[in-house]
């Protein structure tokens, strides 16, 4: 016997008959179990035919038990986790029968129903078997709730002392047997601790040993490819600096992994190469695959490296697929032939190399899904699935194989996960992994940078910067930055992200200029500077107007001639006779902090796409080149200005970066926009000031003059664009204006009502997200006949927000709420275009009265508890039928007794339901408030409710016994009058 395809479970019977065979003697009598009739002879269940061989399956559990070691000695890397399966399950069961006391036993009434039900549940129900994804705690309490239920069944008290024995027993198997202990997670240990542990010690074939040397050669290697390595550093080998992350785990049943909320109830692990060699241990390794989700920059490529070479070739014939190196639209077997080709450059078939691998297990270490969706656009959803199936249809012609698949996560939510997936999400490195990987960058390093009078990183340094050191090629990053000069140690306790952003980009720069010779001027090392920060800046801006962090190498090679002058494109090296670089492939090769994603497919050259190893890095890119775009045109419009010069201002390059996509859209870019701004001189301030109160009346017009008007990275209407520019006008005039600007200053006279028509078209022209955030970011007063726009900052003042209503004279009572409450979106939203003015206006008693918060339940749709409140304060009792009106109240119970709104709220429901009491049935309330009994005397109304209630109640049974007592009298006479007849 197998254990089914897929299974994660198995139960005692089939355990069986794996262990003792099919014809075995133990199977037997199992089998006698069911086929017993005990009804004539057996007067308890300790007579009866699962109970009275108890003890010779106790003895069998204890033989398998003692006979484990030597029995797996030796043998293949599946059938090792057959057994071990079994023999949990086995032990799962035996650990119950070992704690029936047989006093019991003879006290409980032996019946063939009770029998078969307990016996069923003993032999045939699938039991859960311990697993990576879930520690030693998760799969106790699974056993413990399995014995009480068979206690119920059987009217016995075997439950605890079971639950005992079971973690006893599993704690000794798990000192003998090393899957036991790494899959529950008794131990932390390394993956090659756990695999070395577990070896069988087969010998491998002369191709699988091949592979494995490959592999491990890589080990040995630079982190760093030599071209990108600065020749003041000496780059560790992959294999020394490699440090295991954390890692988060679930098994996917529903819901995307691309959501932060959908990890909330994953498992944290502490090692993930751990995690691994237990995972791939498993029966169900072969069942689906395990995913590995991470960020660029985060290890998943390295991961997939060390376990191909880490990983002993006796017991596993391992195979890795860069997914960007071969056909991206063919089916997985072929995919592994060709990545198998690449390796050993040997024709293999995948069956064929399969069959040879004898007793260990074939894994396929997929690298680089998301280089499949990015580089071709091609859907590649069904994915996972279809590896799957490959899986499913090894494992059916008894050549099961495991699948890791890696990529990153934000691409997770284009694939469809099949159920019993296993899905790792890499974690950042903390500082215990920080600092071991500094250990070993110090060391490699220490006498270079002893011999330039430099000193080794230390990690408080590079903590300091925990988004970056979290990553390890970021981590990368910063060593790399601080070994030219100590520059990251010597910055101040408080250096800002973006002005680390700008040291680490201008580091590297310089060494590009370097490259250039050392006899150039400090005014062509100047001009080569900028022309490399103009091409970073432009990739920037060209992927955020196409509104993501990827473009492909179409996208730039087509966006580049506009965004870059002639003299700043890439030009070929004469002496290089082969084909001149694409822009993407000369931006790759120069900065390793770029990353490309490719995919190949049947025909032509591989497909390529671009991102930032960090998403941050191309927002600072990118508003690094809006803040100089503006800074540039404002000291061109000064000096015209200055000199008296005629002609046009040209701000086509200007509205090029700016009238695709808005500023306020992502929070790093806003950020580093406004952090450049506010670090411009007053004079530069104002007349870049000066110059966007000077574009934003004409944003909307058509300016023929303009250049760049050819440019188009994304199909937009005229009016979108104009959306884009004027709020990104309007927000930059704010932040120059230190965060607070009249509306006569904007717009002219008509501040108010120019307000409300760049508000509403800024809400039917911008993407959703970025009107949204607009919203956040923007808020709108009144004073007068004038609006101020600024920054959110503090309460809301409703009045003040408010600019359609009458206004009383003299003094009146405002309303502050606040801004960030869940309720308050919607007024914001409101406020900001000034709809729904009056209606605001009407709920301020409504809103001083109960508090700012208004919180949702759930019915067909999100509905206010004000609304609620108003429909119980409002609408007579009698307009609805009884039970209608207590689900309103039920939810208005439940609403204020959650904790989510004023004392009031409560107060008022109560009082009303006191009035309802006259027509609503009372056995219906008591009903509806015993669901809540939370909700019991919460205040002097709630208890004159219940108490109401309960005479309610005792005085309706009154009447109904009354009744039944005059029913039965006419019955009594019925039956007299009857009898009387006859």
């Amino acid at each position: 016997m197998r254990i089914p395809y897929g299974s994660r479970s198995l139960s005692y019977r089939d355990a069986v008959t794996l262990l003792d065979g099919a014809d075995g003697p133990i199977t037997a009598l199992v089998a006698t179990m069911t086929s017993a009739d005990g009804d004539a002879e057996a007067a308890t269940m300790g007579d009866g035919p699962l109970f009275a061989q108890r003890g010779r399956l106790v003895t069998w559990c204890a033989d398998i038990l003692r006979d484990l070691p030597g029995r797996i000695a030796g043998i293949g890397r599946f059938e090792r986790t057959e057994i071990l399966l079994a023999v949990h399950s086995i032990l799962a069961v035996t650990a119950y029968l070992e704690n029936t006391d047989q006093d019991d036993l003879n006290s409980i009434p032996f019946t063939r129903r009770r029998h078969d039900e307990v016996e069923a549940f003993l032999t045939d129900q699938e039991l859960p078997a311990p697993s990576p994804d879930e520690d030693f705690h998760a799969i106790r309490e699974h056993y413990r709730h399995y014995y009480e239920s068979i206690d119920v069944l059987l009217g016995a008290s075997a439950a605890a002392g079971a639950h005992q024995t079971y973690s006893l027993s599993y704690a000794r198997l798990a000192a003998d047997v090393p899957e036991f202990a790494v899959w529950a997670g008794l131990e932390t240990v390394t993956l090659r601790e756990i695999l070395a542990s577990m070896s069988t010690g087969a010998a491998a074939d002369a191709r699988r040993a091949d592979l494995a040397k490959r592999y491990r050669v890589r080990l040995d290697r630079s982190i760093l490819d030599s071209a990108a390595v600065p020749q003041h550093v000496a780059m560790p080998t992959l294999g020394a600096a490699y440090v295991s992350p954390r890692c988060r785990v679930r098994t996917c049943t529903s819901g995307s992994p691309a959501s932060e909320s959908w990890w909330h109830d994953g498992r944290p692990v502490e090692d993930l190469g751990g995690f691994l060699g237990a995972h791939l241990t498993t029966p169900w390794a072969v069942a689906a695959p395990l995913v590995v989700l991470g960020q660029p920059g985060s290890g998943k490529s390295v991961l997939t490296r060390v376990l191909a070479a880490t990983m002993p070739e006796n017991d596993f014939l391992v195979v890795r697929v860069e997914l960007r190196s071969v056909p991206a639209d063919t089916s997985v077997q072929n995919q592994i032939e060709q990545a198998l080709y690449q390796e050993i450059g040997e024709r293999v078939g995948w069956a064929e190399l399969s069959r040879s691998a004898g007793d260990a297990l074939p894994v396929v270490l997929l690298d680089g899904f998301d280089e499949l969706l990015q580089a071709t656009g091609v859907n590649q959803s069904d994915y996972l699935e279809r590896v799957r199936q490959f899986q499913e249809r090894e494992a059916d012609v008894g050549r099961p194989a495991a699948v890791v698949v890696t990529s990153r996560t934000v691409v997770a939510d284009r694939a469809r996960f099949p159920d019993g997936t296993v899905v790792v999400r890499l974690e950042p490195f903390d500082e215990p992994r920080v600092r071991s990987w500094l250990s070993v960058w110090n060391g490699a390093n220490t006498a270079k940078l002893g011999a330039r009078s430099l000193a080794p990183l230390p990690p408080e340094a590079v903590l300091a910067h925990p988004e970056l050191a979290g990553q390890p090629l970021l981590l990368l990053l910063l060593a790399l930055y601080d070994a030219t000069a100590n520059e990251l140690q010597r910055s101040e306790a408080d250096l800002g992200r973006g002005e680390l952003y700008e040291r680490l980009f201008a580091d590297f720069i310089d060494r590009e200029v370097d490259k250039l010779g050392s006899d150039l001027t400090e005014a062509v090392r100047r001009e080569e500077a900028g022309r490399e920060w103009r091409r970073l800046t432009a990739v920037a801006i060209a992927m955020l107007n196409r509104g993501g962090d990827v473009i492909t190498e179409a996208e730039l090679d087509a966006d580049m001639p506009h965004l870059l002058d002639p003299e700043d494109l890439p030009r070929p090296d004469p002496r290089d006779l082969n084909r001149a670089l694409t822009v993407g492939q000369f931006l790759v090769g120069r900065f390793f902090f770029i990353h490309d994603s490719q995919a190949t497919r049947d025909v032509g050259r591989p497909e390529t796409s671009f991102e930032f190893l960090h998403a941050t890095f191309g927002e600072f890119l990118a508003a690094r080149h809006i803040v100089t775009a503006l800074n540039d045109l404002a000291a061109d419009r000064a000096f015209r200005a200055g000199r008296r010069q005629p002609g046009h201002l040209d701000a086509g390059y200007f509205s090029a970066a700016t009238s695709f996509v808005t500023v306020t859209r992502r929070g790093p870019l806003r950020a580093f926009c406004q952090a450049m701004l506010d670090a411009l001189d007053e004079q530069r301030r104002a007349e870049c000031l000066g110059l966007v109160l000077e574009l934003l009346p004409d944003a909307g017009y058509p300016h023929p003059r303009w250049s760049l008007q050819e440019y188009e990275p994304l199909r937009r209407p005229v009016a979108a664009r104009h959306a884009a520019f004027s709020a990104n006008l309007v927000w930059l005039a704010v932040v120059l204006s230190r965060g607070r600007i009249r509306g006569a200053d904007l717009f002219g006279d008509d501040g108010p009502a120019a307000w409300i028509r760049h508000a509403r078209l800024w809400q039917s022209q911008l993407p959703s997200e970025d009107f949204e955030r607009l919203v956040d970011v923007l808020r709108v007063e009144y004073d007068g006949s004038d609006v101020t726009v600024s920054h959110p900052g503090g309460p809301i003042a409703l009045l003040r927000s408010l600019g359609w209503v009458t206004r009383p004279h003299g003094p009146f009572p405002d309303f502050l709420a606040d801004a960030d409450s869940p309720g308050w979106r919607t007024a914001r939203l409101a406020l900001f275009l000034q709809e729904d003015g009056e209606t605001l206006d009407t709920m301020i008693p409504i809103w001083r009265d109960l508090g700012p918060q208004v919180r949702y339940y759930a019915s067909e749709g999100p509905v206010s508890a004000y609304r609620v409140l108003l429909e119980l304060l409002l609408r007579p009792a009698t307009d609805l039928p009884p039970m209608d009106r207590l689900v309103i109240y039920g939810h208005a119970l439940d609403i204020s007794t959650g904790g989510r709104t004023p004392t009031r709220f409560a107060q008022l429901v109560w009082r009303q339901l006191r009035d309802d009491l006259r027509v609503l049935p009372p056995a219906d309330v008591a009903r509806m408030l015993l669901q809540r009994t939370g909700s019991f005397g919460s205040d002097e109304q709630g208890a004159y409710v219940v108490v109401t209630t309960l005479r309610g109640l005792v005085g309706a049974a009154s009447d109904l016994a009354a009744q039944l007592e005059t029913a039965l009298e006419s019955s009594r006479k019925g039956v007299a009058r009857l009898r009387s007849a006859r």
